[in-house]
């Protein structure tokens, strides 16, 4: 390691300031003992809130929602990549509901600033590194998924940003090939293949313009070959959720909301909505930055910075209009995209701060960065309190004790006893349903029709053209039970959502009874007996070949980890 990035007294001040105030910042969180939430923010605590309780009863997530999402057996969290999360979770389960879901923002937070210092301190000096992780951390999207908006997969893949740049900057570059580095690369996309696909196939998109530039500029094919090796190793890690999403998707599920129709907003937007916290346009971060290094920018370095700037031109171009986004509609995958700012515009605040490191000397970016860290600390502290006390003042609070519904777009401040409240109308949507149950014709995919959302909120039985509202006694999450009254002999729809490439075990009144997928995507048994309280039990479990295969891609995971450590 170079003398340059040994870190000092004044690096250690900066880490320090970093930690001390992010903390301060979840302590005040717990005091308030609430979230604002709104949005997808439903979705995703939702999806932390059933991974808890199976890690605290001792078992692996399942793969169907039966203690959220209305208990109807959805697959969100058997189709959402969530391996990287789990130990979060894993290790928060101690706290309440809502303290965890703090303290996991908190520690993906302080997981972003680490990785982005170790990565830019092998580089640039320790200091400016340390700088550079702070403002990072306290803008964009990263701020925003601290402060305003819960998505822990994306924020998981931009705390592996910096390393993921650089290592796919190494590899497009290498003239031989080099296991080692395949490996890096293999090892960081199992991270962002885990955390979120469409990311995945964003930075991909991303690397893959450059690899066939580099490719046919340099007449050569190893920078293929390495990213082959890599994306071989990537499958062999990510085979659990691969199984996964195969078993679960031979069912046939319902289509995201906005396939085949890609939204992309013209490159203005991406200037006028400007924020410190933006997701999906630049933060005032990281147009300030790239003005200063505009303004000072040093000719001499002209072919050190130009690859940069061609990868921000490229952000840019795929997250707006300039990309003929209507040729992608027909291409699997890729028109699931939904709106294209969504998946290119949340990196463009890395780039800026490499520019800004690369164009000056030590000492100059030293100076500019200090005036960064103490303007984003003030932007930080803002925008939180800003939404804290703006924002939160008129919100009513969601607890288990709420009467009232809550529409789909309101905000509420959110209780633990609130997560898995079936008065949260947000958490009534298709993503990744049967492909035969009924949507809202005129919601573009994003709403459940009426009559299947009426269903779920009652938890309503059919019957001969019949419905009983079914009272729902317990529920965890591999299993809920039901007790109906006066339901006669013969078939039966629940208020369940049936895969049939799942298995399921229905018992009414403890006996097990035949099932079946109905043309409605319902689950559907036969009653053998009429009786006057019936009592059903359903239950779904993961193949026994899943735990075996995580354990082997863990296994493997680490070992290959020990392995770049040794040879490095």
């Amino acid at each position: 390691m170079n003398t340059q990035n040994h870190i000092n007294k004044k690096t250690i001040s900066v880490i320090l300031l970093f930690f001390i105030s992010i903390i301060i910042w979840m302590l005040w969180q717990f005091h308030l003992n609430y979230m604002i939430a709104g949005s997808d923010t439903f979705f995703h605590t939702q999806r932390i809130y059933e991974i808890r309780q199976a890690f605290i009863n001792g078992n692996l997530p399942s793969w169907l929602n039966f203690d959220t999402f209305f208990s109807s057996g959805q697959a969100v969290n058997g189709m959402y990549p969530d391996f990287t999360l789990w130990p979060f979770i894993f290790i928060t389960d101690m706290l309440s509901p809502i303290h965890q879901i703090i303290a996991i923002k908190v520690m993906i937070a302080m997981m972003t600033f680490v990785v982005t210092f170790l990565s830019l301190n092998k580089r640039y000096s320790s200091l400016n590194s340390s700088m550079a992780a702070l403002i990072y951390t306290y803008s964009g999207a990263v701020l925003r998924g601290i402060t305003t908006e819960f998505q822990p997969g994306v924020a998981i893949v931009l705390a592996f940003s910096f390393p993921l740049i650089f290592t796919f900057k190494d590899i497009l570059e290498s003239k031989r090939i080099d296991y080692i580095l395949a490996i890096k690369v293999g090892l960081l996309m199992t991270i962002v293949i885990n955390s979120h696909l469409l990311s995945a196939v964003a930075i991909s998109m991303v690397a893959g313009v450059f690899l066939i530039v580099c490719s046919i500029k340099n007449r050569t094919l190893i920078p293929f070959i390495n990213l082959v090796i890599s994306g071989l190793i990537a499958v062999v890690l990510c085979l659990p959720l691969i199984y996964r999403l195969m078993t679960i998707s031979k069912t046939g599920l319902l289509p995201p909301f906005g396939k085949g129709n890609v939204i992309a907003d013209p490159i203005s937007i991406l200037f006028t909505n400007v924020k410190w916290n933006a997701k999906t346009s630049f933060s005032t971060l990281s147009l300030i930055v790239l003005l200063i290094v505009l303004v000072g920018f040093d000719k001499k370095k002209t072919n050190k910075l130009l690859p940069w700037l061609l990868v921000e031109s490229v952000l840019v171009i795929f997250s707006t209009d300039l990309t003929p986004w209507a040729i992608f509609n027909h291409i699997p995958i890729l028109n699931n995209f939904q709106e294209s700012s969504w998946r290119f515009a949340l990196f463009l605040g890395i780039v800026p701060i490499i520019l800004l490191l690369e164009n000056f000397k030590a000492q100059t970016s030293k100076y500019i960065l200090v005036l960064m860290s103490i303007l984003s600390l003030s932007a930080a502290i803002q925008v939180t309190t800003n939404y804290i006390y703006n924002h939160g003042t008129t919100l009513t609070t969601m607890t288990a004790k709420t009467k009232t519904d809550l529409s789909p777009n309101t905000d509420v401040k959110l209780t633990s006893s609130g997560i898995n409240s079936e008065k949260i109308l947000r958490t009534l949507i298709p993503d990744y349903a049967p492909d035969k149950v009924a949507i809202d014709p005129n919601s573009n995919g994003q709403f459940l029709s009426p009559e299947v959302q009426n269903l779920l909120i009652h938890h309503t039985a059919s019957q001969n053209n019949k419905t009983t509202n079914l009272k729902k006694t317990s529920s965890t999450t591999n299993s809920v039970n039901y007790r109906g009254k006066n339901i006669k002999r013969g078939n039966v729809q629940l208020p369940i959502f049936g895969y049939s490439s799942l298995k399921y075990d229905i018992k009414v009144n403890n006996k097990s009874v035949k099932w079946t997928t109905d043309d409605l995507g319902f689950i559907a048994i036969y009653n053998p007996s009429k009786a006057n309280t019936v009592n059903i039990s359903v239950a779904s479990y993961y193949p026994h070949i899943y735990p075996y295969m995580i354990w082997f891609s863990f296994v493997l995971f680490i070992a290959l980890i020990g392995y770049v450590i040794y040879r490095s």
